[in-house]
């Protein structure tokens, strides 16, 4: 969340995050600083100091990657229709999906809603584009297909689509 903070909407980092001078959330002053918060009904994102000063220095380490960032400023809330696993579902090898095919899985009407991390438009239409953070990218190729990383993104085009009226070209993941 810090990094989707940081990479995505840098400039809400001081309004929007609250940075609790404390090691640990096991610390006296962490949950003195959540209790307030709870009374308070106060909405913003708690951190430690130490999670955002490990959060700050992936992004520094990754602070080039801004420049695709600010160039894919449409961050989009959309809304459709969930995709519900077809009777033969338990018999498909989720790894082996595609994009293709999960726009052929059977539909119902259920409405949720995805939240997109960023795309920008071109000539051919949209491209997609999702920040991931990892605690190993050797391991990350693994962890996408584990985690349903290509399903969400294939919602997530779906999504996207039906928002705009454009066609997904390209889904992009950005893994830190």
């Amino acid at each position: 969340t810090i990094l989707h903070y940081l990479f995505l909407t840098p400039d809400t980092v001081e309004t929007e995050m609250v940075v609790v001078d404390s090691s640990t959330r096991a610390t006296k002053k962490w949950k003195e600083a959540i209790k307030d918060a709870e009374e308070e009904n106060d909405k913003r994102f708690f951190c430690t100091k130490s999670e955002y000063e490990k959060a700050l220095a992936i992004f520094n380490e990754n602070f080039h990657l801004m420049e695709l960032f600010d160039k894919c400023k449409n961050e989009v809330v959309a809304y459709g229709e969930m995709l519900i696993p077809s009777p033969n579902w338990d018999d498909v090898d989720p790894y082996a999906l595609s994009v293709g095919d999960v726009k052929k899985v059977e539909r119902k009407n259920f409405q949720v809603k995805g939240n997109i991390d960023s795309y920008y438009a071109h000539g051919e239409g949209l491209d997609l584009l999702d920040l991931k953070t990892c605690a190993d990218l050797d391991k990350f190729a693994y962890d996408f297909f584990k985690f349903g990383y290509h399903m969400q993104l294939a919602f997530y085009g779906e999504l996207l689509e039906q928002a705009t009226g454009e066609p997904v070209k390209n889904h992009s993941v950005v893994a830190v």
